[in-house]
């Protein structure tokens, strides 16, 4: 699961093997989520994920399994001793913020991607390794999640991570509790606003030209959009 790009099915519709198990109505379980296949760069020493670790003070294995929880899989981590059964056990009492979702989302891009195309395509360009029109990202995932942890933070922040795109409203899941302002009109810093007092709020996306904003928990699909669309991601 950790290697999104690894197994690019055809079968799956574009839309990776995660979104097809949600649409086909089955759990996905993440049983090699610290794999260190194919032994380039292991998961647990990848600067991304000892960035994220440090910071949170936990380890680069709670880090990851908890990301695999994030996005709705389930994870049967191996343990060899007492130790490990307790760190493994430490995933519930912390979350990973908006931007270290993205981040760590967004490593696949970094193993998978060619010199002229994006891989996997339906994954976020955070790494700006692709600068095509309506995949760009603003600032790279590891500087929004270094932003986010260089010191206390006062308030919650948004950080701009996509232009003309628009995340994908379904499930319903997807949703924050307040998902719109209730037509449009509306300046961006209202948007941010509303974002900002919901907990379950990880990203917004503004249009620009029409005032609108749709606020959403997750945005791990995203498709094209006009109206000046920009998502948003809280750090």
């Amino acid at each position: 699961v950790y290697k999104q790009g690894e197994q690019i099915l055809s079968a799956s519709g574009g839309g990776g093997v995660v979104q097809w198990a949600r649409d086909h109505g089955v759990m996905m379980v993440g049983y090699s989520t610290i794999n260190s296949w194919p032994h380039m760069l292991p998961p647990l020493q990848d600067p991304h994920v000892l960035s994220i670790a440090q910071a949170r003070g936990r380890t680069s294995s709670q880090v990851l399994h908890r990301w695999a929880l994030q996005h709705g899989i389930a994870v049967i981590p191996k343990a060899s001793s007492l130790a490990r059964i307790r760190e493994n056990a430490q995933l519930l009492d912390f979350e990973l913020s908006a931007a270290e979702m993205l981040a760590l989302d967004g490593l696949a891009t970094l193993s998978e991607s060619t010199h002229d195309q994006l891989r996997p395509a339906w994954i976020a360009d955070v790494f700006a390794l692709h600068r095509a029109p309506g995949i760009v990202a603003h600032s790279s995932a590891s500087a929004a999640v270094g932003q986010a942890h260089s010191g206390a933070s006062v308030g919650v922040r948004f950080v701009q991570v996509l232009s003309d795109r628009q995340c994908i409203r379904e499930p319903e899941e997807v949703k924050a509790r307040q998902f719109t302002l209730g037509g449009g009109g509306h300046q961006l810093s209202a948007c941010q606003e509303a974002c900002a007092a919901q907990p379950d709020c990880g990203f917004f996306t503004f249009y620009q030209s029409t005032g609108y904003c749709h606020m959403f928990r997750t945005c791990a699909e995203q498709i094209d959009a006009s109206d000046g669309a920009v998502v948003h991601a809280r750090q």
